[in-house]
């Protein structure tokens, strides 16, 4: 049973619902996971380097250090203050009552994943303009004016409003959002007595930092106040416009990225906003942050930091990952009816998405692009099973489509690469082959009542063959290690089909069963 209600002292006490558990911390682990080997990958296959470029292991540790610090001062000190005695010989005594063992080690795990998944985001990012052109402003600022009847929304906006107290004010709403990640996640993780539903916002903002990176690289774009500088030269001298030339300073030395679409400032607060509303929160709170929200959208669009479209994608981000990191910790539930819908709604979005992902390999420029969607596409391969599994609605059609939507989206990928050069034919026509071969295998197996699972080779097969694909987009053509990944997965591929084979032979599937064959009772 989930615990939604912060102040629920119960999940400390035997038999309570645990805090340690990974059934809450899995999911933000898994995201933290999965974007570390991402960056390592990008990395090593481009030969970037990793870099702290927020200097978060320094100078924001002191703020993190700071607002945690301050959670515990604010948790302990009133309490020792009431008890009788010396308050100093009082702090100790509430500090172990307090804060045992497992609720810092709840702290530190829901910490850890939240920070690697962020410093991998800040250094894909960092990747962006060399692994994709960023060439997409043109039509964005066009898609803005054609929404403000001709304007451009910052000019606009500085004429409403005035460059004035607006601009200081909204200069220092959105250099807030700097201090507020740290601030909201002691809130949620520190201040409050049951860091579960913590550990939903945890979540959240791991999906923000993921969706953010596919739509970077998804439409490349710099944002108006780079893109076209003379519309924002009436701005007066203030925090965001001091950062702004920073960025534009370190961009030229290959330090930062500068990117539009989506806008996660907006998608981050309304993240927020959104989660504290549905847990019910103080009003005063929710008032707050939904303030907040209002002024962070102003400012992004007043100073050109973003398109009012990327607004709007982060409006609509915002959702996205609350209901999917809601669903993925058991802090929302869905209808009997959509249980059944959703893992075949994403099966079938993971085949749509495959013209589009060789669609953009042929656009060779939109490499990123193209790699951000195929990843994408591969995480609902994960997700489709993992919810059919957990609602018990597994169905006939995501038995057969789930394992089509996998083949289609990898060799569809594949089929393309080797008609850019960027692998060998030879190779995939082997895999193709041993796609084929072990569909039919299992066909035959299933009309004679014998159900042929993946085995361990199998599933280590679809994740290396989702590594190559990727790398293969973004890798520099001809390199040897691409050569000895590609070999690596044709020796994988071709094991895991012999594997399959096997099994079907050992849980007594006829070999040569015709698929015409009637399916046994």
């Amino acid at each position: 049973m989930v615990t939604n209600n912060p102040n629920d002292a119960s999940v400390w006490a035997r038999g309570g619902a645990n805090p340690l558990s990974l059934r809450w911390h899995g999911p933000a682990l898994l995201i933290a996971a999965l974007m570390v080997a991402a960056t390592a990958a990008l990395a090593i296959g481009n030969g970037f380097s990793l870099r702290d470029t927020d200097n978060m292991l320094s100078g924001r540790m002191g703020l993190l250090f700071g607002v945690i610090g301050f959670f515990l001062a604010v948790d302990v000190l009133p309490r020792a203050v009431r008890r009788r005695g010396s308050v100093l010989e009082t702090i100790p005594a509430v500090f172990r009552e307090r804060w045992n063992r497992k609720r810092v080690a709840v702290i530190a795990l829901g910490l850890l994943s939240f920070y690697a998944t962020y410093l991998s985001y800040r250094n894909i990012k960092s990747f962006l303009p060399q692994l994709t052109v960023q060439d997409l402003d043109v039509d964005l600022i066009g898609l803005d004016r054609s929404m403000f009847f001709g304007h451009d929304p910052g000019p606009l906006l500085q004429s409403v409003l005035g460059t004035g107290l607006f601009a200081q004010v909204l200069s220092s709403v959105y250099l807030f959002f700097l201090a507020f990640i740290p601030i909201s996640l002691g809130a949620a993780l520190i201040a409050c007595t049951n860091p579960i539903p913590g550990l939903w916002y945890v979540t959240a903002l791991g999906m923000n930092w993921v969706l953010g990176i596919i739509s970077y690289y998804a439409v490349p774009a710099v944002g108006p106040v780079f893109a076209a500088p003379w519309l924002y030269t009436k701005l007066p001298d203030t925090g965001v416009t001091s950062l702004q030339q920073s960025l534009i300073s370190e961009q030229a030395e290959g330090f930062h990225s500068i990117a539009a679409f989506a806008s996660l400032h907006v998608s981050v607060t309304f993240t927020a906003a959104l989660i504290a509303h549905l847990l019910g929160l103080a009003r005063a709170l929710r008032v707050a942050l939904w303030t907040f929200v209002v002024l962070t959208v102003l400012a992004t669009l007043y100073f050109g930091w973003h398109y009012a479209i990327d607004d709007v994608a982060g409006l609509l981000m915002a959702p996205v990952a609350v209901v999917l990191s809601g669903l993925a910790t058991g802090h929302l539930s869905l209808s009997e009816r959509w249980r059944r819908r959703l893992p075949n709604a994403l099966t079938v979005a993971r085949i749509g998405v495959v013209p589009l992902v060789m669609w953009l390999i042929f656009a060779d420029e939109h490499a990123g692009a193209a790699a951000a969607f195929f990843v994408a596409a591969s995480l609902t391969d994960s997700i489709d099973g993992i919810l059919a599994r957990r609602w018990r609605v597994v169905s006939v059609f995501g038995t057969l489509a789930d394992p089509v939507a996998d083949k289609l989206l990898v060799i569809g990928s594949l089929v393309t690469l080797a008609a850019v050069d960027r692998v060998a034919v030879w190779a995939v026509v082997i895999i193709t082959a041993r796609e084929v071969m072990v569909s039919l295998i299992r066909a035959r197996a299933k009309r004679s009542g014998v159900v042929v699972p993946a085995g361990p080779l199998g599933k280590a097969k679809m994740f290396l063959q989702s590594v190559t694909v990727v790398a293969l987009i973004l890798g520099p053509a001809g390199a040897d290690w691409l050569l000895v990944l590609v070999l690596a997965t044709v020796a994988i591929t071709v094991l895991s089909g012999v594997e399959v084979w096997l099994r079907a032979r050992r849980e007594g599937a006829p070999p040569t069963a015709p698929l015409t064959a009637p399916a046994q009772p």
